[in-house]
């Protein structure tokens, strides 16, 4: 079964340390493409039409310091969200999405909003019965919080759930922040170790959230391990019948039963991980 990685892969280093294990892991070999998200540069100090640019840039650095000279893999996408999109046009992204999963069953690991995914289902609904998706985002259960990558494009979310009926999802707040590394292992773990973990190194070390509290979470990295390391997730199942314009899920017993992680090995996902980036 073919991957695709839909990610906004600049927007924090969570999304390179997921490249870098899908790269290295038993998945590479099944990667199809990576597809690359735009995302809501708030709190960034750039503007946002130079995201896909820097994405881009991020990508091919990635490949070329792992000697993976696969760069046909990379593929721009919507540089909006999808209510902002003024006129439809072709994108790499969206299109390769589409030839893709029109001749095989494909799972999408998705570590941003959906905007890519929803573009490609509006072109092609047909497309839909083959896409097996494993989404960071959505509303987390317990607090009924809308989480940043649903909340960048509601739109395009509520898209994909009319459509998709394979649908995983995995709460970055719940879940995903359980996997905190201090930032003493992962000089441990990555210090020379080879080109790409220095690279991955020197990044965590000059985040402002490690000067200031020695860590960064790394919530990302739970969708690849989902699909090596099953057993290390604990999941149920919610019918959902959509989602509402403020990002709500309308739960009804006739809704379609999307599956959702309530547990997680957290310490067996990080050596997981740091196992995989460094051999």
């Amino acid at each position: 079964m073919k991957i695709i990685f839909d990610t906004d892969l600049t927007n924090e280093i969570d999304d390179c340390f997921a490249l870098v294990y899908i790269l290295k892991s038993v998945l590479s070999s099944d990667l199809g493409a990576i597809t690359l998200e735009p995302y809501d540069t708030f709190w960034q100090d750039y503007d946002n039409k130079t995201t896909m640019l820097r994405n881009n840039l991020e990508a091919y650095k990635i490949l070329r310091l792992l000697d993976d000279k696969r760069y046909e893999l990379i593929y721009p996408g919507s540089k909006y969200f999808f209510s902002d999109i003024k006129k439809k046009e072709n994108i790499e992204a969206v299109d390769k999405i589409i030839e893709i999963v029109k001749r095989e069953k494909t799972i999408i690991l998705a570590t941003g909003c959906l905007t890519n995914i929803a573009l490609a289902l509006e072109k092609d609904t047909s497309i839909a019965d083959n896409i097996k998706l494993i989404w960071l985002g959505g509303r987390t259960v317990e607090t009924l919080k809308v989480e940043f990558n649903l909340r960048q494009d509601i739109q395009a979310a509520q898209i994909v759930y009319k459509y998709v009926d394979d649908l995983t999802m995995i709460f970055s707040k719940s879940i995903g922040s359980a996997m905190k590394i201090p930032l003493d292992r992962i000089k441990n773990e990555l210090s020379n170790k080879n080109e790409i973990c220095n690279y991955l190194l020197d990044k965590y070390i000059s985040l402002d959230c490690v000067k200031e509290k020695g860590v960064k979470t790394l919530y990302d990295v739970v969708v690849p391990i989902l699909l090596t390391r099953p057993e290390l997730y604990t999941m149920e199942s919610l019918p959902i019948a959509g989602i509402t314009d403020k990002g709500e899920y309308i739960v009804e017993p006739t809704g379609k039963l999307v599956k959702y992680c309530v547990g997680i090995d957290d310490k067996a996902v990080i050596d997981e991980l740091l196992q995989i980036i460094t051999q």
